[in-house]
C-alpha cells in the first residue's frame, strides 16, 4: 500500500483524468469539429490529475498521478527538499 503523509493512496480505475480544456456541449459545432478540437486541445494544453481524499484518511487517485506524485517525491528528494 503507498502512503503519503500518513495518509493511504489507493489507485482507481473508476476517475479518469479530466481535459483541461475542451468545447462546452452548448456551443453548437459538428461532431466532428468537436471531436478534433478536443483532440487538438488535448494533445497541447493535457488533463488534470483525478485526485480525491476521502474523510477518513484516505487519498483516491489515477495511476498517471501517483506516478507523478512518486517522480516528485523523488525529485525533491534528490535536491534536499523535505516536506
Amino acid at each position: 500500500m503507498n502512503t503519503f503523509q500518513g495518509m493511504n493512496i489507493v489507485v482507481n480505475d473508476v476517475l479518469s483524468d479530466i481535459p483541461k480544456l475542451s468545447l462546452s456541449v452548448d456551443v453548437e459545432v459538428s461532431d466532428e469539429f468537436r471531436n478534433k478540437f478536443n483532440q487538438w486541445a488535448l494533445d497541447r494544453f493535457g488533463v488534470e490529475d483525478s485526485i480525491i481524499m476521502s474523510n477518513n484518511d484516505t487519498i483516491f487517485m489515477t495511476q498517471r498521478a501517483l506516478n507523478k506524485l512518486k517522480s516528485q517525491l523523488a525529485e525533491n528528494f534528490i535536491n534536499g527538499v523535505t516536506w
